[in-house]
This record gives structure tokens, C-alpha cells and sequence, in this order.
């Protein structure tokens, strides 16, 4: 650094417009502006220094070389990177770091799950499982009843099973004994019509709209699921020591005691295309991320609207601060002037954040009805009341004509 002249690594990405810096009324990124009015408080005159790596930059090997920014300002080509960075260990160990910009919440991407349209179920609402256990327990009251008239009247097994068989399905229809075949065929079409009215209140009070609530609410439920197998993290850094998201120190190691067991999903670039198809192409995969980049990633994602975004309750993602060399001169100055931007540094964050997340789950519960559209109704939709009706009709003519041979008799 020499003469008042402050030479600024910028490594682009598509929200960073170096072509704009310092230009009027041409926007070139949040972490540039911060930097112009920086320069202009401090009164610097600016170097871009563009790279043709992205990112901050990480360790190449054990010699200690890093690689993209934090490269070049081991070699000096740079006195202060462009692009926020996160704090990370080793980052930190190597390298002087600002007073942080922004301190962002941490929060985590999964697929939105896919709202279908409510069909009318003549069964509702009860399941398989509530119809087999209503068979099991009839079953066993008329095996009960049959065991009770053979062993009092002494009938053979038959006339038991019969007269039991008889009693349980008066009891069921509520009558004692066969009644008129008006009554018959009016009261028939009266359960129909009662339960095609239950179902649909079921279906349009209870059931309706069916509320999806988040599987995980902060980084410690993430870390069960992820131990559990049920969800697997996703992310572009090879080496698994890497990958593990800000979190306190047992769920660190639950998390990566989980990756060592079931794996994470890879994808081999950091471009947020790959990301966010990798996270429609696995259903159980979460990219953890700060919302800074994330939000933007979104943003510009053409199937945003099959995203959801869990913000975390418990952590916040590391600060984002810019890197310089250790015994950077203008240090102490640097960070003063970041200190009095303060409500400026969230203007600006602020005009980023409007730009993003436009049509993404945002909510820890979704509604089918608000995020899904409701098919139109056609004939298969009223297949299932009209079925229930048909059988209850040929019920009502089997009784018909059952009670009607047995008078001719």
C-alpha cells in the first residue's frame, strides 16, 4: 500500500459489478459499496484488483499457499480482499480480518414437499388399518355372541352363528326387527347423504388445507436427523472436515460422526444451478448456508418455488468481515469507519434482500392450500360418493327382494 492508495481483490460473482465501482447511480454489489463509502471516509484513492478464481480462498496443501484472495495477499498483490469472507479457523490463523459487515442467520435449503389436490374418499376418515381393526373387533363380538347361544340353548354351531350373526347386524342398522322396504330404501339413501356430508366437512374443515410443518427447526434437530439417516448434507467441498455448519461443539461432532456413517451428497461446483438441482435431484438432501448468499442464489433460481427455506433458531452463520494481511496499517481506522456506517451497512444489506427470495417457502409450516393450486373438478372427483351410493342401492334391492321372497313364502 502506498500513498494513500488501497488496492481492492475482487474475485466477481453475479452480484458483484466491478465495472460499476464508484461509477454514479450504477449498483456494484454490497460489498463494494461498503467499500466506497469506506474509501471516500478514509480518503483513499481505490485499485481493483480483479481475480480469475472465485471465492475467498483455502489451503492448497501444507506448505501453507492459499489459493483465489487470501493468495493474493500472501503474495502481496492485494491489500484487502473485495468479497466478504467468512471467519473460519483457518482463515483467521493466517490472516487479519475487519470488524464484521454482516452477521447472518444461518438456513438451511430442502425441497418443498409436493402439494396434491384433496380426491373425496368415501372411507375417510378412516384408513386400512382403522377398517381391519372395525372387521377384527365385529368378528370377535359375533364369535362371542355364537359362543353364548350354543352354550345356553345348546343349538348346533350353525343356528348360534346365525342368530349372533343376525343380532350384531340388527344392533348395526338399528332396527329389531325387518322393516318396511320404504323405510328401507329412504333410510339407506339418508346414510349415504350423511356420509357424503361428514367426508366433505372432513375434508373442507379438518383436513383442508393440510399444514406441512418443517422437519428440523434449528442445527441440534438437523444433527439427530442427520444421524438418523434421514436427511444428508449437501455440499461442493470435498474434504468432509469442511462441510460440518456452524453449530455448538457435540452437534459438531454428531454431524460429522453422521457424514463418516451415511455420506453427504457432492456436487463437484459451487455455482448455485448445481446447488439448488441437487437439491431437488436427492428428496433428502439440505445445503446449509448463510442467507447473504443463499437469499441471492434463490433469487435467481428459475424452480424457486419448489425451495424451502428453514431459517435457524439456534445458530447464526460465522460474521462475514473483509481479509487483509496481519499488520495492515489502516486496520484500526478501517474498522472505526465500519463501525460509524453502521445503519448505512444495513441500507445497503437491505436493498440486496429485496431483491431476493421472491416466491420461497419461507414459513416453518406450509398450507397446501396457499401454495399449491387446486385442480379443476371433473367426474372422476365425484366417482367416489356416486360408487358409495351405488352399492347402497343394490344393498337396498337385495333386502327388496330378500324381504319380498320370504313374504311369498
Amino acid at each position: 500500500m502506498d500513498n494513500n492508495t488501497l488496492r481492492i481483490g475482487v474475485a466477481p460473482w453475479f452480484m458483484m459489478h466491478p465495472e460499476c465501482f464508484l461509477v454514479p447511480d450504477c449498483y456494484s454489489g454490497y460489498e463494494l459499496e461498503v467499500l466506497e463509502l469506506v474509501a471516500q471516509m478514509l480518503h483513499l484513492s481505490v485499485v481493483l484488483v480483479i481475480a480469475n478464481t472465485t471465492g475467498c480462498g483455502s489451503p492448497i496443501n501444507v506448505t501453507g499457499n492459499w489459493s483465489a484472495l487470501c493468495g493474493m495477499l500472501q503474495r502481496n498483490e492485494i491489500d484487502i480482499t473485495g468479497n466478504v469472507c467468512g471467519l473460519e479457523q483457518n482463515r483467521v490463523e493466517d490472516f487479519g480480518f475487519s470488524w464484521p459487515v454482516w452477521q447472518d442467520e444461518q438456513t438451511f435449503w430442502i425441497r418443498a414437499p409436493t402439494f396434491q389436490s384433496q380426491m373425496f374418499n368415501p372411507a375417510a376418515p378412516f384408513n386400512m388399518q382403522s377398517w381391519v381393526t372395525l372387521a377384527i373387533i365385529i368378528t370377535c363380538s359375533v364369535a362371542v355372541l355364537s359362543t353364548y347361544y350354543y352354550a345356553r340353548s345348546e343349538e348346533n354351531g350353525v343356528k348360534s352363528l346365525y342368530q349372533a350373526s343376525s343380532e350384531m347386524t340388527n344392533s348395526c342398522f338399528l332396527f329389531d326387527r325387518p322393516p318396511r322396504k320404504f323405510f328401507w330404501i329412504c333410510g339407506l339413501f339418508f346414510l349415504a347423504a350423511i356420509k357424503v356430508a361428514y367426508v366433505t366437512y372432513i375434508r373442507a374443515a379438518l383436513l383442508y388445507p393440510r399444514p406441512f410443518y418443517a422437519p428440523f427447526r434449528d442445527i441440534n434437530e438437523l444433527a439427530v436427523q442427520l444421524a438418523a439417516g434421514e436427511y444428508k448434507l449437501l455440499h461442493y467441498h470435498a474434504d468432509r472436515s469442511r462441510i460440518v455448519p456452524s453449530a455448538p461443539q457435540k452437534t459438531e461432532e454428531m454431524i460429522m460422526n453422521a457424514i463418516e456413517k451415511h455420506g453427504y451428497y457432492y456436487v463437484n461446483r459451487s455455482d448455485y444451478n448445481v446447488l439448488l438441482d441437487g437439491i431437488l435431484e436427492y428428496p433428502n438432501a439440505v445445503m446449509v448456508k448463510s442467507s447473504t448468499f443463499a437469499d441471492v442464489y434463490a433469487m435467481l433460481y428459475s424452480n424457486r418455488t419448489k425451495l424451502w427455506r428453514i431459517a435457524d433458531e439456534a445458530v447464526s452463520s460465522s460474521p462475514l468481515s473483509y481479509l487483509w494481511r496481519k499488520g495492515f496499517p489502516l486496520e484500526e481506522k478501517f474498522n472505526q469507519a465500519l463501525i460509524e456506517l453502521g445503519n448505512g451497512k444495513e441500507e445497503i444489506l437491505r436493498r440486496k434482500v429485496a431483491y431476493s427470495t421472491h416466491q420461497v417457502h419461507n414459513n416453518p409450516m406450509l398450507l397446501g392450500s396457499t401454495y399449491s393450486e387446486t385442480d379443476p373438478i371433473k367426474l372422476r372427483h365425484v366417482s367416489g360418493p356416486l360408487v358409495y351410493l351405488l352399492i347402497c342401492v343394490l344393498i337396498a334391492s337385495a333386502v327388496l327382494f330378500v324381504e319380498r321372497f320370504w313374504a311369498r313364502r
